[in-house]
């Protein structure tokens, strides 16, 4: 079979995922049946250990994040993580002075490199050169799959100007951007499965253009053209083609 069916998602930020959007993922999965099944990163939100934490998140659990932000690895079946800047935390930490942390942390992400193990995931690290996953083959139509390292409105073209054909999570926003040039470069961003009220980002206004959705399409493994699709919601609802035919 040449054309093979993929995912994508991101930013779902362990136990503040949204409830619905999650539900609506995973019974896509069950419909669509990827074989590819990529999460961007911040699949944990590790908040209570972020700078400029408030008090409040430092009461929340840690644990309920981590067990909660697994599950859905689990759940989705996810076989390509790429850590995001949440995830990264814990190897800053595990970097640090503050002897008690950095133990913690060193375990934290020891598991978390088991955990994937286990589900035999992919682990790709957060980081520009080292944390690219390649869906198909770029010169053939293919895609270049990162977290992203950009932020703002024009973070995607950022991303397209570094990379050229680009996938990419991180803002929490659906967007497409194309160039007309002799080798066309295009990018995608894909939107959140997190909530779009968490506290940290109330005064950021850019939040106010996050979506819930996902990525899909189908990815040919002979010649390495991929197809984009963008599933988003309207009216509640999440709209998106489980079939694809061929004219």
């Amino acid at each position: 079979m040449a054309w093979i069916p993929y995912v994508i998602c991101g930013d779902s930020h362990g136990d503040m995922a949204d409830k619905s959007a999650i539900k609506a993922f995973l019974k896509f999965c069950d419909e669509f049946n990827p074989k590819i099944r990529i999460h961007l990163g911040d699949a944990i939100d590790f908040r209570a250990i972020r700078r400029g934490v408030c008090k409040e998140e430092k009461y929340e659990s840690m644990q309920a994040d981590y067990d909660s932000g697994t599950q859905f690895l689990r759940d989705m079946g996810a076989n390509v993580w790429l850590w995001g800047n949440h995830e990264d935390r814990i190897e800053q930490i595990a970097r640090s002075t503050d002897g008690v942390m950095r133990d913690y942390a060193a375990r934290i992400n020891i598991e978390m490199l088991d955990f994937a193990k286990a589900q035999k995931c992919q682990v790709l690290p957060y980081d520009a050169r080292k944390g690219v996953y390649e869906l198909g083959k770029v010169r053939s139509g293919g895609f270049r799959v990162i977290h992203g390292y950009s932020c703002g409105i024009h973070a995607l073209k950022a991303e397209v100007n570094t990379y050229t054909r680009v996938i990419h999570g991180h803002i929490h926003t659906r967007g497409t951007v194309l160039s007309g040039t002799y080798d066309p470069s295009e990018g995608h961003t894909c939107a959140c499965l997190c909530r779009l009220d968490m506290t940290y980002a109330k005064t950021h206004k850019t939040a106010l253009r996050q979506e819930h959705g996902w990525i899909y399409g189908l990815v040919n493994n002979r010649t390495g053209s991929v197809i984009v699709q963008h599933a988003r919601k309207v009216d509640g609802k999440f709209f998106y083609s489980s079939e694809f035919s061929k004219v």
